[in-house]
């Protein structure tokens, strides 16, 4: 079997200079960062509850995951014909909106002017309004690549630091991965690519072609059928959300949709994972524009698992990462002796658990599978921890770091 070695970096989402390197003052590099990737004349809007409610606040119970699908969408089309008379009434132009949010999150994405921004400020109704930016994907590295093949099916490290491997193939609940989307083909995978519930807001397909996505799901739920590897719930239904096309960016704008997306057909035991994250300043657990949707998303009883990020830095300037909820993970990276992984982000708060994210083997593209490094790569192993749990995880030890215990997630 051939065996190819490569190396291939990509930067962190809002940071620009090496991932080993720590922030030195934050506030300064709150105000750079953010000018750099804020999206010109681009915001957005969200509304006070009391005005207009997600759908997630109302704490409706469904019998089925189609019967909850059915009334959601019935209530995005309400929502969004109000939502139109607002527009109307502000003279916003209804083809200057790029998404509409109506089950995390009540509001919209729209180009708009500087000025026009400003003034919707003034309106009660009102809870927000914040620039959008381009998100890139994070640092990761990808450290050897094989070719598909009916390789003898190997159970990674990482897996057996979680407590190893669980039948995850015959639950009803989902694992959603909003990522780069997934290698749709892939025969150690079980993926769900049927509409409404699978998508893609970017890249025309469901297809990944970085390779991210697909690692992230072999990790979380790798079937146990002889080949390649194991995941950690293993057979697990996963369901891609598409958000990085091929190179590699997207927008908070996207992220958000794609969670209200989620919202829209998760039901309670659900787990969503969002290997992703980037620097958003000292402000970040209280002005990060996702941080509604996400708390929404976790209470309606589906586990959210984050990745704390990639910069040695502190994670509570990283969003989503900085974010603490409810069934909501934040997820530091450990190496497969369990110790710390000197690229992942840390503080406890927000970081709740450890895992293993150095040198992860996992699915890859074109029915292959690959090794690589980064918080992404431990944060599926808590995913898979929560799917075959039905719950958060246990502790199976610690990991020390600056004088501070992070435990280590295990099923």
């Amino acid at each position: 079997m051939k065996r190819i070695y490569f190396v291939f970096v990509t930067l962190s989402i809002f940071y620009f200079t090496s991932c080993q390197n720590d922030v030195s003052d934050p506030a300064m590099m709150e105000q750079e960062v953010l000018d750099d990737t804020r999206i010109a004349n681009t915001f957005i809007i969200s509304f006070t509850s009391n005005y207009l409610t997600p759908l997630k606040e109302l704490n409706l119970k469904f019998a089925s995951r189609e019967e909850k699908g059915a009334y959601a969408e019935k209530y995005r089309n309400e929502m969004i014909e109000k939502i139109k008379i607002f527009l109307d009434e502000k003279n916003i132009q209804e083809e200057n909106v790029i998404y509409y949010y109506t089950s995390t999150l009540t509001g919209f994405a729209v180009q708009l002017s500087a000025d026009a921004a400003n003034a919707l400020r003034n309106d009660k109704r009102i809870a927000s309004v914040d620039a959008d930016a381009v998100v890139k994907i994070p640092t990761y590295t990808v450290e050897s690549i094989e070719a598909g093949s009916s390789r003898s099916q190997t159970t990674p490290c990482g897996i057996s630091n979680a407590g190893g491997s669980a039948d995850g193939s015959a639950k009803t609940n989902w694992i959603w991965i909003i990522d780069s989307g997934v290698d749709t083909d892939h025969p150690d995978l079980n993926i769900n690519t049927s509409s409404p519930y699978a998508k893609y807001f970017t890249g025309g397909s469901l297809e990944d072609c970085l390779g991210h996505g697909t690692h992230v799901a072999g990790t979380a739920a790798a079937k146990d059928n002889g080949i390649g590897v194991i995941g950690v719930s293993a057979g697990a239904t996963v369901v891609p959300v598409r958000i990085f096309g091929c190179v590699g960016t997207t927008s908070t704008s996207m992220i958000i949709s794609a969670m209200d997306h989620v919202g829209t057909y998760d039901v309670a035991g659900d787990v969503c994972n969002m290997s992703l994250g980037g620097y958003v300043g000292t402000t970040c657990s209280t002005s990060y524009s996702g941080k509604t949707s996400l708390e929404n998303l976790s209470a309606g009883g589906t586990f959210v698992v984050v990745a704390a990020g990639n910069d040695a830095g502190n994670a509570k300037y990283y969003a989503p990462a900085c974010i603490n909820a409810t069934n909501i993970c934040t997820v530091a990276s450990m190496t497969c002796a369990k110790t710390w992984s000197s690229f992942s982000n840390k503080g406890k708060p927000p970081v709740d658990w450890i895992a293993t994210g150095s040198n992860v083997y996992s699915t890859y593209l074109s029915g292959g599978y690959a090794t690589m490094s980064g918080t992404s790569m431990a944060t599926p192993t808590v995913a898979g921890i929560c799917h075959a749990r039905g719950g958060l995880p246990a502790s199976g030890g610690t990991v020390l770091k600056g004088g501070v215990t992070y435990n280590i997630a295990v099923r």
